[in-house]
Order: structure tokens, then C-alpha cells, then sequence
């Protein structure tokens, strides 16, 4: 047998592609990651009181959940009678604080006075400790779409699709600090998109489909992180 030089051998063709892809997925996956150091270190400075009168009234919807479970769900004004909510408007500067007719984001049905937001946010808050609610949720919601975007990136067949998964992953964390900290429901809000997109193309790459050959071609990469 003679040695072959590389740049004659049929594998060499091969080999150079896959292994620029591959250094390309480390590349991409070590970025994704430097964003979500730099998040991490953002983030150890927040506190639960952002001066937002919708973020008051999710803690508040936490908190229901905390005293009664479930029960969580009855948001009459009339059960904070621990004054918890009157406590958090108070903290922020409302002025009003004290007069339940003019509590912040609630709405009159009837004799009740609600909470006007669905009760997903607060539930979500409601898994974590008192006082650390915020950084927890938005901790989580790095992590998940971390690992959506390191699933597209890794999922990707040709260093076009990397790229693209690389940039879209690399974004979609950037945003999870500016503007995503602007509201606490757009954490959990950007987690169910990151996890529905990804059952999306998984489900659209099921065998059997009609049209495996977008799949072997996008090797799944079509992974939504930013719904």
C-alpha cells in the first residue's frame, strides 16, 4: 500500500467539510454560552421591585398561589388581607397605595376588583422562593432557551444552518436581558417558544412524513427559539 496525500484522498473532501462544520457548532455553542454568563452576571444585581405596576401584580399572584394553591386562582382584592400588595405598592412609590378602588391593575367584575392578567406568570414565579422569584424565573428561562439553541445548533447539517442557528440562538439570549426584563411574563413567555419551536420541527422531521427530504437537508435545524 502507498500513503495517499491528503489533499488526493476521496475521504480528505469529506473529512475538511464535517470538520469546519463541527468548529463552527463549538464556535456558535461558545457564544451562546458567553451570552448567558454575561446574563447571569447582569442579573445578580436585580431585585424583586422593578417599579412596574404589572410586576407588582404578578409577585401578587405568586403569593396567592403560595397562601391558597390552586385557590390561587380567586384574584378578588379582598384576600390580601395579610396587606402584601398593599405593602408592594407602597415599597414602589404609589400613591394610592392604600385606596383598594384604585389598586394597580385590577379590574371591577361585579363587587370583585382582579387581577386583569392571565395566571401563568404568577404561578411560574410561584415555584420559587420569596425573594428570589424574579432572577429564579429568568435564570430558568436562560437555561431553556440555551438549550433550545445549543439543540438547533447541534442539529444543523451544513455550516449555513449553523450559522443561522448560532445568530437566532445567540439572539433570542441576548434579548432574554433587553427588552425581555421589561415585563417578568416575557420570561416564561420566551421558554414556551423556544420549546414549542423546537417540537415543531421535531415533529415536522417524524418518520413517515411526507416530506423527509427538508428534514435530512435542515437536519432539524428550523428550531424556533423566539416563537
Amino acid at each position: 500500500m502507498f500513503a495517499t496525500p491528503l489533499g488526493s484522498s476521496p475521504y480528505a473532501a469529506q473529512a475538511l467539510p464535517r470538520l469546519t462544520t463541527t468548529r463552527l457548532k463549538v464556535v456558535c455553542s461558545a457564544l451562546c454560552a458567553v451570552v448567558l454568563f454575561a446574563n447571569f452576571w447582569t442579573m445578580r444585581l436585580w431585585t424583586e421591585r422593578t417599579g412596574v405596576y404589572d410586576d407588582i401584580c404578578y409577585l401578587r399572584q405568586a403569593h396567592l398561589f403560595e397562601r391558597f394553591g390552586l385557590s390561587g386562582l380567586d384574584t378578588n382584592l379582598n384576600r390580601d388581607d395579610d396587606g402584601y400588595f398593599a405593602g408592594l405598592a407602597r415599597e414602589i412609590g404609589y400613591a394610592d397605595w392604600a385606596d383598594p378602588a384604585r389598586a394597580p391593575c385590577h379590574t371591577a367584575i361585579g363587587l370583585k376588583r382582579v387581577i386583569q392578567y392571565p395566571p401563568g406568570t404568577g404561578f411560574a414565579l410561584s415555584a420559587f422562593p420569596t425573594g428570589f422569584q424574579r432572577v429564579s424565573l429568568y435564570a430558568l428561562a436562560n437555561i431553556v432557551t440555551l438549550l433550545a439553541a445549543l439543540s438547533a445548533i447541534w442539529a444543523s447539517q451544513s455550516r449555513r444552518l449553523v450559522g443561522l442557528s448560532g445568530i437566532v440562538g445567540f439572539s433570542a439570549l441576548y434579548f432574554m436581558i433587553n427588552p425581555a426584563k421589561a415585563s417578568f411574563s416575557i420570561a416564561p413567555t420566551m421558554m414556551v417558544c423556544a420549546l414549542v419551536g423546537y417540537l415543531t420541527a421535531a415533529l415536522a422531521c417524524a418518520p413517515n412524513r411526507i416530506a423527509p427530504d427538508f428534514c435530512r437537508g435542515s437536519g432539524r435545524s428550523s428550531v424556533g427559539l423566539g416563537g
